[in-house]
């Protein structure tokens, strides 16, 4: 015990202790290439999480509150809450807007293979969102506005006990219905401004099919894919009533409209036989004046007149033996606005015999019988004088009546088209008083006669008359931003009412000719009818619109007389800019036969097909049947593409061989290797 506590307790008493040097020493050295690759790819890493984690909550939380607000819109726009709706839409706009930017930070993904492909096509989708929202809100501010002016007239429609369902334009107050009008009327940059948003929006879901992204997300789309085409249609419907109403309802000063009721079972080259006619004036909104006569008692002040001589085309004289223009024969010009100039100035010009004021005509609207059936498809069975017309008998019936039954009912010669004035006011006062509900069915009628050219509408109002081209309602021929054009005008010369009982197939064909191309039509009647008390042997003055500066190289099935195979030339004329030939021919009953035309096109479109992109524009005539329509298109070079395509039997070859039905105007584009 002792000795250890003698031992030293501290360094500085006891002595120093050596220790041996180790055997290895680590070197210093700096970091290196693998090092650093690491730490990058650490931190690159911790990025991508990070951002993968950002981004996806960003999406997934904007993609939830976007749809809850867009609900929330859907909603509150149902109840009339028009605001609440505008607030709702604005939150869902910065939702989406919000999710896009989740978008934006998986932006290192998109060159993953399917991965990027599933970004992508989310990020259109969010665009194609973002645009619909935005044209919504400008479809919410346009109701709000209306809804104001509508709200003005409740405590009316109460007092009346009218309820929503039975509310109908006509039971509007005259000064409502003018700022109703008005109201259309201004809304009309807003409007524009939907349809460029909506289309973007379609645009961005049609580049969506182009990827490969997964069905799920395909299935989620559809049904604002499905929805969007409705809501173009509206837009694209309104556009053009926004701009020309006004004009057409007069509001601010009343609007005289000339209406041709177009007997299509006699087809003319305008639409059909014009039977009757009708000028209705109309104030801001209100009917204020309808008269419906028959053409041939506005014709008879000129028939008895000296002092009236108007040269008819030549056709009507040679076929007819009508020495003198009258309105009933105006519409020979197959461009609804031509024809409408040329019968508002008959009309002008016979009535002015009479000595009793001229009317000033501000447009022509023009229907044939198809729009009447339709039109009372939806209003339900109308009675006239004891007959009951519907949707399936009005043309048969009418016809009868005007033709042969006005004798059994007791009605002087001179007043058996009164059946047809009538039958229009009593259908024109149903469709006036319409109720709301009904009105989406009214503007698919519109939409539908339209497109098929069973209606159509010229405004001497500049601005109107461009707003009706615009949206397709004039059924004028634009052969601009096309290299090639085609249009078969019949006009029923001397046929009773034979046009349902014939059916006409057209074939068009281009082939190389030379350092040219040559085109062939081919118009096959077949004529399905018997000799009745409508129908006889067919007889057509039939011209076939070309481009401007064709030339005619032979023609087939022309003849000089009904019943005759005597050879009759062909007429050629530069008309609408273009170059027409035509000629006559007949069909009978129970047979068929076949009118061709061959002629050369000319140099500039040789050169579209040589610049390989050609396109094709299709008219159809006014109030022609949807015939069958054959396309034989030999360019002489390999087909790349064609729209609408071909079958797929049909790929890989120099034609463009399409059959389809000609039932509006068309446009075929076909691209073609150099």
């Amino acid at each position: 015990m002792e000795e250890y506590m003698q031992k030293p307790t501290t360094l500085s008493q006891q002595e120093q202790v050596s220790f041996p040097e180790p055997s290895f020493v680590p070197e210093k050295r700096p970091l290196g290439w693998s090092g650093w690759t690491m730490i990058v790819l650490i931190v690159l890493l911790l990025g991508v999480l990070i951002s993968a984690g950002i981004g996806g909550e960003r999406l997934g939380l904007g993609a939830m509150q976007g749809k809850a607000a867009i609900e929330s819109a859907q909603e509150h726009a149902l109840a009339f809450e028009f605001a609440e709706a505008g607030d709702d839409l604005a939150l869902a706009h910065n939702a989406f807007e919000g999710a896009r930017s989740g978008i934006n930070w998986m932006f290192w993904m998109k060159p993953i293979p399917w991965v990027g492909d599933q970004i992508n096509g989310v990020g259109l989708v969010l665009d194609a969102g973002i645009e619909s929202i935005a044209a919504l809100e400008s479809a919410i501010s346009i109701a709000e506005d209306v809804y104001e002016i509508v709200l003005e007239t409740q405590a009316l429609l109460e007092e009346n006990n009218l309820p929503a369902d039975v509310t109908s334009f006509s039971t509007l107050p005259p000064d409502i219905r003018g700022r109703l009008l008005s109201s259309l009327h201004n809304s009309h940059d807003r409007l524009l401004e939907m349809q460029a948003k909506l289309r973007i929006a379609q645009q961005d879901l049609a580049d969506l099919h182009e990827l490969n992204v997964s069905p799920a997300l395909l299935d989620a789309v559809e049904p604002f894919e499905v929805l969007l085409p409705d809501l173009i249609a509206g837009v694209d419907f309104f556009i053009p009533l926004s701009a020309s109403v006004d004009e057409i309802a007069g509001v601010g000063e009343s609007r005289q409209w000339m209406m041709l009721f177009m007997n299509n079972t006699e087809l003319r080259p305008g639409g059909g036989f014009i039977g009757v006619v009708g000028l209705l004036t109309m104030n801001n909104g209100d009917l204020e004046n309808f008269l419906v006569q028959d053409v041939y008692d506005i014709d008879q002040a000129a028939l008895d007149s000296e002092a009236y001589f108007v040269t008819p085309p030549s056709p009507i004289t040679e076929y007819l033996s009508i020495n003198e223009w009258f309105l009933r024969d105006s519409n020979w010009s197959p461009d609804f606005a031509e024809s409408s100039e040329t019968a508002i100035t008959l009309l002008r010009q016979e009535v002015a015999l009479t000595g009793q004021p001229v009317p000033e005509i501000h447009g022509v609207f023009g229907f044939t019988p198809n729009v009447a059936e339709d039109l009372l498809e939806l209003t339900g069975p109308v009675e006239v004088d004891g007959h009951v017309f519907t949707h399936e008998n009005v043309v048969e019936l009418l016809e009868f009546e005007v033709e042969f039954g006005f004798v059994d009912d007791g009605i002087a010669y001179d007043d058996r088209k009164s059946i047809v004035s009538d039958l229009a006011d009593e259908v024109l006062s149903k469709v006036y008083d319409l109720p709301v509900s009904e009105w989406g069915s009214l503007f698919d009628i519109f939409v539908k006669s339209f497109s098929n050219k069973q209606m159509a509408l010229y405004a001497s109002d500049d601005q109107a008359q461009a707003a009706f081209v615009d949206a397709g309602w004039s059924a004028t021929m634009d052969t601009g931003h096309v290299d090639d054009v085609l249009m078969v005008v019949d006009a029923n010369l001397g046929a009773l009412k034979s046009d349902p009982k014939v059916d006409r197939h057209i074939t068009y064909t281009v082939e190389p000719d030379g350092d040219g191309y040559r085109a062939t039509v081919d118009i096959e009647y077949t004529h399905n009818g018997v000799f009745d008390l409508f129908t006889s042997t067919y007889r057509t003055y039939t011209r076939v619109y070309a481009p401007l500066g064709s030339e005619l190289i032979s023609a087939e099935g022309a003849y000089k007389h009904p019943n005759s195979f005597i050879p009759r030339e062909v007429d050629v004329a530069e008309e609408l800019g273009m170059t027409s030939f035509g000629t006559f021919t007949w069909v009978d009953p129970q047979k068929s036969g076949t009118l061709s035309f061959t002629y050369a096109l000319p140099d500039d479109v040789a050169e579209a097909i040589d610049s390989g992109l050609y396109q094709l524009k299709v008219f159809k005539q006014i109030g022609a049947d949807n015939h069958a329509l054959t396309l034989d298109l030999d360019f002489g070079k390999t087909m790349l593409a064609a729209e609408p395509a071909e079958d797929s039997s049909e790929f890989g070859d120099d034609l463009y061989f399409l059959n389809t039905i000609l039932d509006q105007d068309m446009v075929f584009t076909a691209e073609l290797a150099p």
